[in-house]
C-alpha cells in the first residue's frame, strides 16, 4: 500500500463515503480537515481508537467493517473504497469464530457483528495463498495485535496471516490460554506446518503452544519469539497504577507533567478518569470515550500480567527462533526453555522499536528466512 506521509498536503474527500469516513476519523482523532491519504496510525491512531473506529463505521454507516481492513486500508481513501466495494456483499471470513462465541449458526445482527469484529479471539489479517504455511501472531501483554501492523506490511503478501487477540479473562492460566489458541489454530489448519510468532508475552505463549503440541504428537508448530523474556514465576504482579502508565504509553498520552507518585493517592477509577481527561486534552482519546472501555483494557492488562507472572515454564523440545532487541540481556536464559533454539539480534532496536517501522523490514526478512525457503517461499 502506497500511503503518503506528507502531513503538509491536504487532499479533500471526493465521494460521499470518503466524507463520511473523514467525519468519523475527525471525531476519533480530534482533528479537522484530515487528508484522505493520511495514515490512521501515523495520525495518532492506536489499538483502542482502532477498535472504536471499527465499531463506529459499522454502526453509523450500517456496513460491516473488520479489524483486518484497518490493517489493509489505513487511509480514508482506502477505507472508503473497501466500504463502497463491499456495500452489497456480506462480511466473509475476516473474523473467525472462537468456540466460546459460536453459540448460534444464525446470521449476525448488526450489533452482534460489531461485537464479533472487536471481541473475537482469532482474526484473519490476510487470506494469502493456501500453498504457504500460515503465520499466527500472538498478542503481547496488552491483548491487541496492532503492534504487528508494520511487520505485516513487510511479510510476503502470499503468506496467510492470522492473529490471536486477548478479549476476555476466561482462562485462569497461561497453559489453558495457550491450549485454547492451539486448538483454534489446528481447527483452522488441521494438517501441515504453521508458524506462531509472538512479541513480548506473545513469545511465551508461542513457546507453550509448541510444547503442548509436541506432547500431543504434533511436530509441525514452528515458533519465533520477538524480544520475549522468560516468565519470572512469582506473585510479584505489576501494580495497576503502573499498568495504567503502560496504557498511557501505548496510546502516546504524555504523563510527564504529572508527579507519578501522586497517582498512588488516587483510586483506580480516579486514575482512569485522569487518564481519560489528559488523553482527551492531548487529542489522544475522543471526547466520547467511555470509561468502561479504559477499565476493560486495564482489566485485560491486569489479567494477562497475572498469567505471565504465575506461569512456570517447561521446556519445549522443538525448534524456535528468538530475535532479540539490541539491549536484551535475557537471551541465554531461553536455551533451557527451547531445546533447538536459534538466536539473532537486531542492533540498535529496543523492546518497542523492534516491531516498529524502522526495523520491520529486517525483522520480516529474518522470520521468512527461518520459516520459508527464500528462493520460492515453499515450506522450509
Amino acid at each position: 500500500i502506497d500511503v503518503s506521509t506528507d502531513t503538509t498536503r491536504y487532499l479533500p474527500p471526493e465521494t460521499k463515503m470518503e466524507l463520511a469516513v473523514q467525519a468519523i476519523w475527525s471525531e476519533l482523532l480530534g482533528q479537522d480537515n484530515i487528508s484522505v491519504d493520511a495514515n490512521f496510525f501515523d495520525m495518532g491512531g492506536h489499538s483502542l481508537l482502532a477498535i472504536k473506529l471499527v465499531s463506529n463505521i459499522t454502526r453509523r454507516l450500517q456496513q460491516q467493517f473488520s479489524i483486518a481492513q484497518v490493517f489493509d486500508a489505513p487511509t480514508i481513501h482506502l477505507m472508503a473504497n473497501c466500504l463502497e466495494q463491499a456495500s452489497e456483499l456480506p462480511l466473509t471470513g475476516q473474523v473467525l469464530t472462537s468456540p466460546e462465541n459460536d453459540k448460534s449458526k444464525s446470521p449476525l445482527s448488526l450489533s452482534q457483528s460489531v461485537l464479533s469484529l472487536t471481541e473475537q479471539t482469532l482474526v484473519k489479517l490476510r487470506t494469502g495463498d493456501a500453498e504457504f504455511a500460515p503465520i499466527f501472531f500472538v498478542h503481547p501483554l496488552g491483548g491487541q495485535v496492532f503492534c504487528y501492523r508494520e511487520l505485516l506490511q513487510n511479510i510476503d503478501s502470499r503468506i496467510p496471516v492470522y492473529a490471536f487477540q486477548s478479549t476476555n479473562m476466561r482462562h485462569p492460566s497461561l497453559e489453558e490460554l495457550s491450549s485454547h489458541y492451539l486448538c483454534l489454530a489446528r481447527q483452522l489448519t488441521p494438517m501441515g506446518q504453521l508458524h506462531v510468532i509472538g512479541w513480548s508475552m506473545g513469545g511465551v505463549i508461542a513457546q507453550e503452544m509448541q510444547r503442548q503440541a509436541i506432547l500431543l504428537g504434533d511436530q509441525q508448530i514452528n515458533i519465533a519469539l520477538i524480544d520475549s523474556y522468560p516468565t519470572p514465576h512469582d506473585l510479584n504482579f505489576t501494580e495497576q497504577l503502573v499498568l495504567i502508565t503502560m496504557m498511557a504509553e501505548e496510546m502516546a498520552i504524555d504523563l510527564s507533567t504529572l508527579q507519578l507518585d501522586s497517582l498512588h493517592d488516587l483510586t483506580i477509577d480516579q486514575a482512569l478518569q485522569l487518564l481519560k481527561e489528559i488523553g482527551v486534552t492531548q487529542q489522544r482519546l475522543p471526547e466520547d470515550i467511555e470509561e468502561h472501555d479504559l477499565a476493560k483494557h486495564l482489566a485485560i492488562l491486569t489479567h494477562n500480567d497475572q498469567l505471565f507472572h504465575q506461569h512456570k515454564m517447561q521446556p519445549s523440545t522443538g525448534q524456535g527462533l528468538l530475535i532479540a532487541a539490541g539491549n536484551n540481556t535475557q537471551v541465554a536464559h531461553w536455551h533451557r526453555h527451547i531445546k533447538q533454539l536459534t538466536t539473532a539480534r537486531i542492533a540498535g532496536s529496543d523492546h518497542f522499536s523492534i516491531v516498529g517501522a524502522s526495523f520491520s523490514h529486517q525483522l520480516a526478512s529474518q522470520l521468512q528466512d527461518m520459516f520459508y525457503t527464500p528462493s520460492s517461499f515453499t515450506f522450509a
